[in-house]
């Protein structure tokens, strides 16, 4: 009965992986796109061209020095928000492998057990530390690049009220996202594993049983710190 019980969790377990794989890629195709619109927003705003606007190839021709400046910035922007969304696809991939979520669990009981495996736990802090920085620094520079962008359609390229609605559509489309970043960056310091791509406050909260066996989620103590582990 026990290996029957343990055969079809694992089954559980490794489709619930795979569910969850296809749904972090599908996401990340979306957010790639909506980082595309919020980023270049110097291209991608209607701004005045004699009354009219202005076609994205002109956006790039007999540019002002401040104009330059401004696209110059949306584009350190996206490279920073590709550089984050490579990191936390690889973070999100190696949880995935390592890391699952059951509710009969608390949301910290992974911090219990995960000292067991010194590897893993080392591997997970040093994608943690890395993501928090390059969340904080897409934080600051979305603002700055925002504003910037702000400073050149409003005052040198102001259309009419689609100018407006599309620069705060675009701030909308990113910022949840961003912010998001930003709070699972912080949660590490509460030793929570959070998703940056599946569902609010989604947390990994035990060993993958697939991968470490189900006795992988027993808490650890000096009585089992000899204990043989897998993987």
């Amino acid at each position: 009965m026990e290996n029957i019980k343990q055969k079809t969790f694992k089954d559980y377990t490794s489709k619930n992986t795979c569910k969850q794989r296809i749904e972090v890629l599908v996401l990340s195709c979306i957010e790639f796109l909506k980082i595309s619109f919020a980023s270049l927003l110097s291209i991608f705003v209607p701004q005045n061209c004699n009354g009219r606007i202005c076609s994205v190839y002109e956006n790039f021709i007999d540019l002002s020095a401040f104009n330059v400046f401004a696209i110059i910035v949306n584009f350190v922007l996206f490279g920073l928000f590709i550089i984050t969304y490579i990191y936390e696809l690889k973070r999100e991939f190696f949880m995935l492998e390592h890391f699952d979520t059951m509710k009969d669990y608390p949301d910290n009981h992974l911090t219990l057990v995960i000292n067991k495996y010194d590897s893993v736990n080392k591997q997970i802090n040093n994608f943690n530390k890395h993501y928090n920085k390059l969340c904080i620094s897409l934080y600051v520079f979305f603002f700055f690049n925002w504003i910037v962008s702000a400073v050149l359609v409003f005052h040198y390229f102001y259309l009419d009220k689609t100018t407006i609605s599309t620069m705060i559509t675009n701030f909308l489309l990113v910022f949840t996202k961003i912010h998001k970043g930003y709070m699972v960056s912080g949660s590490i310091k509460d030793k929570l594993y959070v998703s940056c791509f599946l569902p609010e406050n989604f947390v990994y909260n035990i060993m993958n049983i697939e991968k470490y066996g189900e006795h992988s989620n027993q808490p650890y103590t000096d009585d089992n710190k000899d204990v043989v582990l897998v993987g």
